[in-house]
């Protein structure tokens, strides 16, 4: 780069494109501090959509992540104990009765 082009660079106005990035920031930062940091890009896009704003959720998503904003979970999902456990309908005897010969227990599950 040369240094005249650098130095002309420096001088130049801010782009269009630039200042309205800038608002749309402030926006964007406005509705997730509402919305207690659950709001991702599509309902944010959505609220600025209803404000008037004309602007694509990519952008606002991109501006999302230039701002290091992620939305958070609304809830928590925990690992309930025996939600997962599988439930056999035989009796303890039955699992552990001693086998002597071929085809006397069966057993099976869907998993």
């Amino acid at each position: 780069m040369s240094r005249s082009g650098f130095y002309a660079w420096l001088k130049r106005p801010v782009s269009d494109r630039a200042r309205r990035d800038a608002r749309l920031r402030r926006q964007i930062e406005e509705h997730f501090e509402q919305s207690y940091g659950v709001y991702g890009s599509p309902r944010i896009h959505a609220l600025l959509r209803q404000q008037g704003e004309r602007t694509g959720r990519k952008r606002v998503a991109r501006l999302m992540r230039e701002l290091s904003l992620k939305a958070r979970a609304n809830r928590i999902y925990k690992n309930l104990p025996g939600a997962v456990t599988c439930r056999l309908g035989i009796p303890n005897e039955a699992r552990e009765r001693i086998v002597s010969a071929p085809d006397q227990v069966w057993r099976g599950d869907i998993t």
